[in-house]
C-alpha cells in the first residue's frame, strides 16, 4: 500500500498577511463609500519565494462606529502536529493620522506576545511579529490598497493582529522561556510549514541561545528532554535562560551553542539518550533508527562496562535495570558512558568545556561527568553563601521589576507622542514626520541606556555572586 504523502500547511505569519489583506480592502472600500463594502470570501498573498496562496477568510465585517475593518483566517498547519492548527488569526485595520514616517503600523493584539528579553530578531518592547510576517503584512496591505482611491500622504493604515485564545496556547510552547509573555508570536520564514520538519524545533534552539548569550549566560545546558531538565534545574538552579530544549538535535545545539561561545555546556540526558550520544548518533530521535541492541552490548563491552553477551535484551531500559541490579559495578559503569558521551561530544563543540548529566529514569541524577564543576552547586550552608544568593536572586528580581517599569514608561511615552503630535494636524505632513522622528530618536536612545544600565548591573552581580560563592565555598573545603 503506497504511503500517503504528508499536506504542508501555512504559518502564523502568513495566516495574519492574508487575515490583513482581507481587512484591509474592506476599511480601503468602506473610505469611500457609502455602502458596505462585500466581505472577501477568499485572498491571495504572495510568499517570500514569490509564490502565492488563497486563504480562505473565516469571518469579517466593517463595524461603523469605530471605523474598523476585521477578518479572520483560521490557521491550517497540514500534517504538521502544530500547537497553533485551527487557531483564529484576527487583523483589524483603521485609517489613522500619519504619525510616522511609514504609512502602516502593526500592532499585537490579545493573543499575541510581547518581547521582554534580548536577543530575539524584534527589540524588547515590540509585539513577537517576526520580520518575514511584517514584510508579507505590507506586502499584503500594499496589495489591497493598489487600485483604490486611498492616498497614504497624510494618512497611515494601522493593523492590529490577535489570536483568539493566544494566551492559553502559548503556555504549550516555550515563549515565556524566550521572554515572549502574554501570547502567541507570529511566526514563518517562507510562509509554508513543512510537515515533522526540524526548521521549528531548532529555530526555537537557536533563539534560546540568542536570548541567553543577551541575557548574559556564559553557560548552557541542552536537555533532551523536560524531565532530565527539571532534574538539572532542581540540583543546579542555572538561570532559566541557561536552559535550551534540544530534543533529539544533538549536533545541531551543540555546534549552535559553540558558534556562540559559551564557556560552558552540560549534556543532560535520560539512560537511553545518553547511550546514543555516547554511540555517536548526532539525531537521537527513534525514527532516525532504533537503538541497535546488539551493537549496544559490544560498545559497552567495549568501554569496559560488563554486560553479558548471551542476555536477551529487548531495551535499552533493560540494559539500564541490569547495571542496576549489579550495584558493584554501577558508578563506574555509568562514569565509562558518561565520558564517551562527553567525548563524542566534545569533538562537536571543541573548544568549549562540557560535562555529560546522566538524569535516571525517575528523574533524580544519577552522574555527572566532570564529577567537579564550575558554577552555582547547591552550596554548604553558611551566612556568607545565604548573603551572596540573597544578593543574586534580588538582581534578578530587581532587574525583571525595572525592565518592566521601563517597558510601562516607553509605551506611555509613545502614546503621548501620539496625542501631541496629532494636535499638529494643520502642519505640513513633513514637520510631523521630522517631529516625531526626532523624539522618538531620543526616546529610543532613552530607553537603549537604561536597558544597557540594567543589563550591567544584572550581569555584575551575578558574576559578583558566583565568584563570592565559588571562594567561600573552597574555604569552608578547606577546613
Amino acid at each position: 500500500m503506497k504511503k500517503r504523502e504528508l499536506r504542508s500547511g501555512y504559518t502564523t505569519g502568513a495566516c495574519a498577511a492574508a487575515a490583513a489583506k482581507a481587512a484591509a480592502q474592506l476599511l480601503a472600500v468602506a473610505y469611500h463609500a457609502t455602502p458596505l463594502p462585500t466581505p472577501p470570501g477568499k485572498v491571495s498573498i504572495s510568499f517570500p519565494d514569490g509564490s502565492r496562496a488563497d486563504f480562505t477568510i473565516h469571518a469579517s465585517g466593517y463595524r461603523r462606529p469605530d471605523k474598523t475593518a476585521f477578518a479572520a483566517v483560521i490557521k491550517d498547519a497540514g500534517d504538521d502536529p502544530d500547537v497553533t492548527n485551527g487557531a483564529e488569526i484576527v487583523a483589524e485595520a483603521i485609517i489613522t493620522r500619519k504619525y510616522l514616517p511609514s504609512a502602516l503600523v502593526i500592532k499585537g493584539g490579545k493573543g499575541v506576545g510581547t518581547v521582554t528579553k534580548p536577543g530575539l530578531a524584534i527589540p524588547v518592547g515590540e509585539p513577537a511579529i517576526n520580520p518575514v510576517p511584517r514584510k508579507m503584512i505590507a506586502d499584503a496591505i500594499s496589495e489591497a490598497f493598489s487600485g483604490t482611491p486611498f492616498r497614504s500622504s497624510d494618512l497611515a493604515v494601522e493593523i492590529t493582529i490577535s489570536v483568539t485564545n493566544g494566551e492559553l496556547l502559548a503556555k504549550k510552547t516555550l515563549n515565556e522561556r524566550l521572554g515572549i509573555i502574554g501570547g502567541l508570536s507570529i511566526l514563518g520564514t517562507t510562509g509554508i510549514v513543512r510537515p515533522l520538519s526540524s526548521e521549528a524545533w531548532t529555530a526555537t534552539i537557536a533563539s534560546s541561545m540568542d536570548v541567553a548569550k543577551a541575557m548574559g549566560q556564559t553557560e548552557i545546558v541542552l536537555s533532551a528532554g523536560r524531565t532530565s531538565e527539571k532534574a538539572h534545574m532542581k540540583k543546579y538552579s542555572l538561570p532559566e535562560e541557561s536552559y535550551v530544549m534540544m530534543g533529539d538535535y544533538l549536533e545541531f545545539s551543540l555546534r549552535e551553542a559553540a558558534a556562540r561561545r559559551f564557556s560552558n555546556i552540560y549534556l543532560c540526558a535520560q539512560w537511553a539518550k545518553m547511550l546514543k550520544i555516547a554511540m555517536a548518533t548526532p539525531q537521537t530521535h527513534v525514527r532516525h533508527g532504533a537503538i541497535d541492541l546488539g551493537k549496544t552490548v559490544d560498545f559497552l563491552n567495549g568501554i569496559g562496562v560488563r554486560v553479558p553477551k548471551a542476555a536477551e535484551f529487548n531495551t535499552a531500559r533493560e540494559i539500564f535495570d541490569y547495571l542496576i541490579a549489579n550495584p558493584a559495578d554501577l558508578q563506574e559503569a555509568l562514569i565509562k558512558v558518561c565520558n564517551a558521551a562527553k567525548s563524542y561530544a566534545s569533538d562537536i563543540a571543541d573548544p568549549v568545556n562540557l560535562s555529560a548529566v546522566l538524569v535516571a529514569y525517575d528523574g533524580e541524577q544519577l552522574k555527572h561527568r566532570p564529577l567537579t564543576v564550575r558554577g552555582p552547586l547547591q552550596p554548604p550552608l553558611n551566612l556568607f553563601n545565604f548573603l551572596f544568593y540573597c544578593l543574586g536572586s534580588s538582581s534578578h528580581f530587581l532587574y525583571g521589576l525595572f525592565l518592566g517599569c521601563l517597558r510601562n514608561l516607553h509605551n506611555f511615552l509613545h502614546n503621548l507622542l501620539h496625542n501631541l503630535l496629532s494636535i499638529f494636524n494643520g502642519s505640513s505632513c513633513l514637520l510631523r514626520d521630522c517631529l516625531f522622528s526626532g523624539l522618538c530618536n531620543i526616546l529610543r536612545l532613552f530607553n537603549d541606556f537604561l536597558l544597557s544600565g540594567l543589563n550591567g548591573l544584572n550581569d555584575f552581580l551575578d558574576n559578583l555572586f558566583c565568584y563570592c560563592h565559588y571562594a567561600t565555598s573552597m574555604i569552608i573545603d578547606k577546613f
